[in-house]
């Protein structure tokens, strides 16, 4: 995702009453853009990376554009009297070099000032103005008295340039001199320039300057970090404006604290790594499991660290590893300090500002990443040693914090200890709802340790597969599983296979998958909620080259062992037995769909439910169950964002997507919906599959076949990488549809074939509600009448009752085999029943064509033309603009009805005979008037090229030549357009 959503800067965010407050002190009631001459000084306060200069250049902003503000901008002569300077972080800081460089800057000579003798003072600062300042005065003994005739002068400069406010960012770096002249300002009787000062409390020297200037402030702005509404905003302003989810929102805030800085430099690294994404119109991210310390906050909290003696470093490092608020005498024992050295120890690191006391006077970081930024900078030995120490003091605390443990245990080298509290710390996270957090602690056990294989057997058992939101840990899992299957005992090596085999499933790799569980089976006699999982799973019809019935036979041998399991263990393999049924055609799915409940009953169960409620609405979909489909997707949904379950949640906006396709609904908005998932390479295949078929679907109905035979390529491919038959039906059928538009029969023949024979090789003709009419259609086009009849037969033996798509598919082929207005409008009003507006306006269309094309009914004729026109408008109204062209361009034209002019004397005058070949313009040749006719007898290419002596490719050249002339773009249409305008003649 990195680069294809810009990352923009962040906007001023949660400072309202501050930048008020500030544009007020500069500017009093003078007009917006003038500086007011006010005098004063105001403080704005606040830790490092909290806004403070991004307060003050908004603030500035009233004077011009932003840019003209920035520290090292050049000072216009024509533009607002404001002079802006930063102090650097110099060891040793130059005298009164911050005001200096910001004089330089702001003029490159001060020739034609009115300066006064005064002004000679300035010459051993200002040594490359020599020859444009009066001469030096007269030295003097009193070392105060010529630094006060320094200040004096550079007051008169700044009179002289007519600077009325003067800012000086992060003063606790100013030099002594520096100060004294902010101070000699300040105090001066009638003040020329209002100073505005930032700086960071905790940098502040005990002696320093800076606290006789703030007794004199007029304003003191003391900047907070933002709370999470703010946090959120500020992230938002960095994506597009876009919404930000509160989990999200929660996750960056609690991790740095609502510092500004901190979340600006989070989310651009989280962008650059490829972890933002944009799920149905707001940013989540895809692991909510930490946020790297980024160069800026490591380098600036190393360099503090750095100043303090070895005592105070080590009391840093020990609350770096405790990572929580302890008090001082933990804080010791983990640091490995002596009673006496402590309390300097812990004076020191509070007064660097990186540790605060809460109310209860423990102890801790301010701010979480400057406590990761210290850990990862210890030396490896000594925090080690420091995590072993904070274990066996928490040991000993009760309610013991399992969490904390299972790091320090983790940390200090104890995997037995780790693997414990990893354990129990993840069984209470599950009761809490809390998957995902589960889900990593289990996951970096398995990945990290060394375990026995029992033991990675238990752990693997409790990782809720669902709630694995990056399919890069399944391959990990897979890779630990697989250690498994090497183990001393059957059952171990069954289950670790079976595991295994799931997991495959999960990754849509169900060939694999598949072959994993088969081979587990004979293990598991002795397992029995084990292998009731295994089963269930391989009663799923996924995969090629097994039957319907192979899978039945699995899901009835399971059935008798699901009554004896626990609760969840029960509720999992319903919810599999379900989808299994629905998915095989069993309407007894259905009512048997009752036993998954619309909520969990406990948070453990939550992505139980939601991966079910999916489960039921994609079987919806599948049996064109539309209504039933959108309310199971939206409860599914609910779950999923209510949860966090990034991976289901992706599968369910995609499978809403599929719904809203084919129900007609707001295909406008659709296209960027599913064009986001689509290009998502994180998302599953079938997913991405899914989502592609959609955006395929939509650019053919909108008037680009080749875009769209390029999409279902890419659909089609996906779906063949996961295994996935029912997947690659819709695509190739709709790509069959096509290549018959274009006239390829041949080429639609053998891919509508090659899905059909997946279905049949299957059994499950639920899955063939898109393929059949395409299918049939192909096969007339081809001349095969008797294997157009036999499928159609075995689809209406093979179709679930109470399956509208199917039963709509049904209708539509009979009148494709038999064409008749009035099969055509059966079909119509079956898909409109079902909820499919427009495949409705398509049977429409083909009802149309039947009435304009039958010449025993002439006075049906106006009857089709009407409702080519209704068709047309129906099409274009719901967004399928390709397809409204093609009713309007084999409707009647008055030019077509319009007899020839006559001569006076009755008679058509002759055109005048041309040399060589004769040109026919706009009408069909002799020729392609026979091709037209055989054409509109139902013949093929290949057969109209026998009949005719010709090649097959010369015959296509006439097809195109009179499609074009008649402004059609399809076979049925171009004979319907000839036939309509009496360009055939007798048969």
């Amino acid at each position: 995702m990195a680069g294809s959503h810009p990352i923009a800067a962040p906007r001023l965010v949660g400072r309202d009453r501050e930048l008020a407050a500030l544009q007020a002190f500069i500017y009093g009631d003078a007009p917006r853009g003038e500086a007011s001459g006010g005098s004063g000084v105001a403080l704005v306060e606040g830790e490092a990376g909290v806004g403070k200069s991004r307060l003050i250049r908004a603030a500035l902003m009233a004077y011009g554009p932003e840019e003209e503000h920035r520290p090292d901008a050049p000072y216009r002569q024509d533009g607002p009297r404001v002079l802006h300077a930063v102090c650097p972080p110099f060891r040793e800081p130059l005298t009164l070099g911050t005001i200096v460089d910001a004089l330089r800057q702001a003029v490159d000579t001060p020739e034609g000032l009115a300066l006064t003798p005064l002004a000679g003072a300035l010459r051993p600062v200002f040594p490359e103005w020599t020859d444009h300042l009066p001469p030096a005065p007269e030295p003097v003994a009193d070392p105060s008295a010529a630094r006060h005739r320094m200040l004096r002068a550079l007051a008169e400069l700044l009179a002289a340039l007519g600077v009325r406010v003067l800012v000086v960012e992060d003063v606790h770096w100013a030099d002594p001199a520096t100060l004294e002249f902010l101070v000699f300002l300040a105090a001066r009787p009638v003040a020329e320039v209002a100073l505005v000062v930032s700086y960071r409390p905790e940098d502040v020297p005990a002696d320093s300057l800076l606290r006789r200037l703030s007794a004199r402030a007029t304003l003191r702005l003391e900047l907070a970090p933002l709370n999470v509404a703010d946090t959120a905003r500020l992230i938002s302003s960095m994506l597009g404006g876009e919404p930000i989810s509160h989990r999200f929102a929660s996750f960056v805030h609690e991790r740095t604290e609502g510092v500004p800085l901190s979340v600006e430099e989070a989310v651009r690294l989280m962008h650059a790594r490829s972890d933002l994404v944009r799920r149905d119109g707001r940013w989540v991210r895809r692991r909510l499991t930490g946020i790297a310390v980024s160069a800026t906050v490591r380098d600036a909290v190393g360099e503090r660290v750095d100043r303090l003696d070895p005592q105070a470093r080590q009391l840093l490092y020990a609350a770096a590893v405790l990572s929580a608020p302890a008090t001082e005498v933990v804080l010791t024992q983990v640091a490995g300090l002596s009673e006496e050295a402590a309390l300097d120890a812990t004076l020191a690191a509070l007064d660097s500002g990186l540790l605060v006391a809460d109310e209860r006077g423990r102890l801790a970081y301010r701010h979480e990443l400057a406590a990761r930024a210290v850990h990862d900078a210890i030396a490896i030995p000594w925090r080690r040693r420091a995590h072993a120490r904070a274990a066996q003091l928490l040991e000993s605390v009760e309610p013991q914090p399992l969490l904390r443990l299972a790091r320090h245990h983790r940390e200090a080298g104890d995997i037995a200890s780790w693997c414990q509290y990893a354990e129990r710390a993840a069984a209470r996270t599950l009761a809490a709802g809390d998957e995902d957090g589960a889900v990593g602690l289990l996951l970096d056990l398995l990945l990290h340790a060394e375990l026995e294989v029992p033991v990675v057997l238990r752990l693997a058992r409790m990782i809720p597969l669902s709630s694995v939101a990056d399919p890069a840990r399944y391959r990990e899992l897979a890779r630990v599983l697989q250690k498994g299957e090497d183990a001393d005992a059957a059952g171990d090596r069954a289950e670790a296979l079976a595991l295994s085999g799931e997991v495959l499933f999960y990754l849509q790799e169900y060939d694999a998958g598949r072959a994993a569980l088969e081979a587990a089976m004979p293990g598991l006699a002795d397992r029995p909620a084990e292998a009731a999982r295994a089963m269930m799973l391989l009663a799923r019809p996924r995969g090629r080259g097994v039957p319907a019935d192979a899978h039945r036979r699995w899901l009835e041998r399971a059935a008798p062992l699901t009554h004896a399991l626990a609760p969840p263990d029960r509720l999992r393999l319903v919810i599999a037995s379900v989808t299994a049924r629905l998915t095989l055609g069993d309407p007894v799915g259905w009512a048997a769909a009752a036993e998954i409940p619309d909520a969990p009953a406990t948070p453990d169960l939550a992505s139980l439910v939601t991966a079910g409620q999916l489960n039921l609405g994609h079987a919806a979909l599948t049996w064109g169950r539309y209504a039933d489909a959108r309310a199971r997707l939206d409860r599914a949904r609910t779950l999923a964002e209510q949860h966090e379950h990034l991976l289901l949640h992706d599968m369910i906006v995609t499978t809403r997507a599929h719904v809203d396709w084919f129900t007609g609904e707001d295909w406008a908005g659709l296209l960027p919906r599913v064009v986001a998932l689509a290009g998502d390479p994180a998302l599953q295949p079938l997913t991405r599959s899914e989502a592609t078929v959609v955006i395929g679907q939509l650019t053919a109905a909108t008037g680009d076949p080749v875009a769209a035979r390029a999409q279902f390529a890419v659909a089609i491919e996906l779906a063949e990488q996961a295994g996935a038959v029912d997947h690659l039906v819709e695509p190739m059928a709709a790509t069959a549809r096509l290549l018959l538009r274009a006239g390829e029969v041949e080429e639609a023949v053998r891919i509508s074939g090659e899905a059909a024979e997946m279905i049949e090789d299957k059994g499950l003709w639920l899955w063939a509600a898109e393929l059949l009419p395409v299918r049939l259609d192909a096969l007339l086009a081809a001349g095969r009448s008797a294997d157009a009849e036999r499928l159609l037969g075995e689809y209406a033996a093979g179709i679930p009752d109470d399956a509208p798509a199917q039963a709509a598919a049904l209708r539509l082929g009979e009148a494709i085999l038999r064409p008749d207005p009035d099969a055509f409008a059966a079909a119509a009003d079956a898909y409109a029943t079902a909820g499919r507006p427009y495949d409705a306006l398509l049977a429409r269309e083909r009802q149309a064509l039947c009435l304009l094309a039958d010449e025993s009914r002439p006075g049906d004729r106006p009857a089709g033309s009407a409702l080519l026109t209704e068709v047309a408008e129906g099409l274009r109204a719901l967004g399928a603009t390709s397809d409204a062209a093609r009713p309007s361009e084999v409707a009647p034209t008055p030019a077509a009805k319009t007899p020839a002019a006559k001569t006076s004397a009755g008679e058509t005058p002759a055109e005048p005979r041309r040399r060589g070949r004769p040109g026919y313009g706009d009408r069909l040749s002799p020729r392609e008037v026979e091709v037209v006719r055989l054409v509109a007898a139902g013949q093929t290419n290949p057969q109209i090229a026998e009949a005719l002596t010709l090649s097959v490719k010369t015959i296509g050249g006439h097809i195109e030549s009179a499609m074009r002339k008649l402004r059609v773009s399809s076979r049925t249409a171009l004979a319907v357009a000839a036939v309509e305008q009496d360009l055939l003649g007798p048969a």
